[in-house]
């Protein structure tokens, strides 16, 4: 878990840092920040979360991570469409970023708070193993962007999608929970 929580949340900064040129990478920084917020909400709620994941407790509202993943695209969505208005009238850019980076950007960033929130979960059930699979994926990720240098589009789209078919895989595999008659 202190792992995942030193490498995750910048994790997309440090490769974009390490594998595009200065002015895409001010460019990315400014795009991600739509999806950090996002980031910052689930961290939060991750950290709510803990004490009561750690003793087993069930909680009240049992949401689908699939509808959460399906949520967290929506607003990544929404940001990347009201992005130009946001960056033109709040932040007073001169230029904004592309939507279309604005919406992989926020979109990765949001699958790696998914991402997170799993893995301290299955912390949380003993499961290291399982939450190392995600640490070694991230590696993989990593090793990939650092030796081939991807632009900065194709690998978020490229990221985007592995840690999106990662997560569906991990649900897939899961136990599914048994109803009392």
């Amino acid at each position: 878990l202190s792992v995942a929580g030193a490498i995750v949340p910048l994790f997309d900064m440090f490769l974009m840092n390490h594998t595009q040129t200065e002015a895409d990478f001010i460019n990315f920084a400014r795009a991600s920040l739509f999806g950090r917020a996002v980031y910052a909400v689930t961290a939060i709620l991750a950290q709510w979360l803990l004490p009561n994941q750690i003793r087993g407790e069930k909680f009240g509202v049992r949401i689908s991570l699939r509808k959460v993943m399906a949520g967290a695209l929506v607003i990544c969505a929404a940001a990347a469409w009201v992005s130009p208005f946001v960056a033109k009238y709040i932040f007073k850019w001169s230029e904004h970023p592309d939507v279309t980076l604005v919406f992989l950007a926020s979109a990765e960033v949001s699958m790696l708070a998914i991402i997170f929130f799993i893995i301290q979960t299955l912390c949380a059930q003993h499961k290291p193993r399982q939450a190392g699979m995600f640490i070694i994926l991230m590696a993989l990720e990593a090793g990939t962007q650092l030796l081939f240098k991807f632009p900065m589009m194709y690998y978020l789209a490229g990221a985007l999608s592995v840690q999106i078919v990662s997560v569906l895989a991990f649900l897939q595999a899961a136990p599914k929970p048994t109803s009392r008659k």
